[in-house]
């Protein structure tokens, strides 16, 4: 087995993108940032914008698409700079989640300590994991992670949760979506038959169980296949969507099949898969449903 570095690898991009490619990799990344999530009930994607046009390296998301946590890798270099350090917290305000996680091979005491302020005096979650990169003669890659710094949790925090709020109270970007899903459910009410407080969806296309789905995020839309679970085992299914749509990610819960900025090509997605459905392109009857 050969060790490479980051930079043998292909440099951080190339790198940040085989973590979100490895289904298994991304589990053995989660498990050691402290996120335990069972089976598939979980994405990751990379190279995400936020406000500001900057990108995160990869975005962790739970099966309701929630984000969960934000992931930024050390470039090249390999030690943990002031640069990257700071931007974690940016990341984590943006995309409205307070856990985050920076990969770098090492770090000096002081930029450890800076991490460590983050977690005792701030609200923020951030975890500092090492990787270890690996390829045997066959060229196959194997990465680790070993967890260098772990948050605080609340009992040795310096600042205190307010007891006046409750921790799930909604933030202002969530509270302003919910008032556009609504909007959105009226003007488009020949569409959609079910609304959530981040989501609408047409429900039970032709008596199938999928439910055809428009996600509103702070920068993009995401339209998915959702079936929750009565699907997940239909490759029939799964490979009528993959031939229209070569780039759909599939969970045992559902599919994304379209990322967009604009609201008008999420819901010309959207109708096209509800035509899809009922005009049997994409077929879901005729194969086994568990």
């Amino acid at each position: 087995m050969e060790q490479m570095t980051i930079q043998e690898f292909g440099g951080e991009v190339k790198f940040t993108k085989y973590i979100a490619d490895n289904k298994e990799l991304g589990k053995r990344l989660l498990k050691a940032a402290g996120y335990d999530q069972d089976d598939e009930n979980f994405t990751i994607t990379a190279e995400e914008h936020t406000t500001g046009s900057k990108r995160v390296d990869l975005i962790v998301r739970d099966e309701d698409n929630n984000v969960v946590q934000v992931i930024e890798s050390q470039d090249a270099n390999g030690w943990l700079d002031p640069v990257h350090a700071s931007k974690i917290a940016w990341y984590c305000h943006d995309k409205g989640c307070n856990d985050g996680v920076l990969i770098s091979y090492d770090s000096e005491n002081h930029m450890k300590d800076f991490i460590q302020w983050y977690n005792e005096n701030t609200p923020l979650n951030i975890f500092l994991l090492s990787p270890a990169i690996f390829k045997d003669s066959n060229g196959e890659i194997e990465i680790y992670f070993t967890t260098v710094l772990r948050p605080s949790d609340w009992a040795h925090k310096r600042i205190k949760p307010n007891t006046n709020h409750r921790n799930d109270q909604p933030s202002d970007w969530q509270i302003k979506r919910a008032v556009r899903v609504e909007e959105l459910f009226d003007e488009y009410s020949d569409i959609f038959t079910n609304k959530t407080r981040d989501r609408l969806s047409a429900n039970n296309i032709n008596n199938t169980n999928i439910n055809v789905a428009l996600y509103l995020l702070q920068d993009s839309y995401h339209v998915q296949l959702r079936h929750d679970t009565r699907h997940a085992d239909n490759t029939v299914f799964m490979d009528s969507v993959l031939e229209l749509y070569p780039d759909a990610n599939f969970t045992r819960n559902y599919s994304t099949v379209g990322y967009f900025k604009t609201l008008e090509d999420s819901v010309n997605l959207v109708k096209q898969l509800i035509n899809q459905i009922d005009g049997g392109e994409i077929l879901v009857n005729n194969a086994p449903v568990v």
